[in-house]
């Protein structure tokens, strides 16, 4: 993973740093936990690129909202990294880590017979909720959205990377909503349009581009 604050944009830095993230004052997170949040961030800012796919999330990793469910990181590649092409500009008002679930590491307090941690998920669970604003082209169009983001990550697997992101829209979203066709666009046809980064020079080719790094 790259050092913090990077000398030079890299297709591989986070853009929102670890002491950046806005915390609830009841949570406390490791710089990791910090980082998985940071790089979720940069996917919504449409600073994505498939190398920080790749450094932060596992091959078969999974991103749900209402509309979709992208499975792998091709199909969560094109959720998020498709977002140039169709934003001016997509950025976060706010953000704060509100809840941090993490697996029990000791026997059931509810039952007296001993329960091995072992029948427990391992992956902790991180909730983050984020106001956010999509600006679209060509007429500039605005679509502001309140979101709970939720983070799911093994850090005994897979050097920690995340498994699963899940989006959860505050408000009801209608079904001819520009942000239902831009995610069911963006998951299902995006990748064939543009394509996927097959290597880090067409990855920092596009990044640079689209203003990512």
């Amino acid at each position: 993973m790259s050092d913090y604050p990077p000398s030079n944009p890299s297709i591989h830095d986070i853009t929102n740093l670890p002491e950046t993230i806005n915390v609830a004052p009841s949570i406390q997170l490791s710089t990791l936990q910090k980082k998985q949040v940071g790089v979720v961030l940069d996917l919504f800012q449409a600073k994505g690129t498939m190398a920080k796919l790749e450094d932060w999330l596992t091959e078969d990793a999974v991103y749900e909202d209402l509309f979709a469910t992208t499975k792998g990181r091709k199909e969560v590649a094109g959720q998020f990294l498709g977002l140039p092409v169709v934003c001016q500009s997509s950025s976060t008002i706010s953000h704060q880590v509100t809840q941090l679930h993490t697996p029990p590491t000791e026997t059931s307090s509810s039952s007296t017979h001993p329960i091995p941690t072992s029948t427990y998920p391992k992956m902790y669970q991180i909730d983050m909720d984020i106001q956010h604003r999509f600006v679209f082209k060509p007429l500039g169009n605005q679509v502001e959205m309140n979101s709970t983001i939720i983070i799911f990550a093994n850090p005994e697997e897979e050097g920690g990377r995340i498994v699963r992101i899940q989006d959860r829209p505050v408000d009801q979203i209608s079904e001819n909503s520009i942000i239902k066709a831009l995610r069911t666009m963006n998951a299902k046809i995006t990748p064939h349009i543009l394509g996927i980064p097959k290597n880090e020079q067409e990855d920092q080719a596009k990044a640079e581009k689209f203003g990512a790094i």
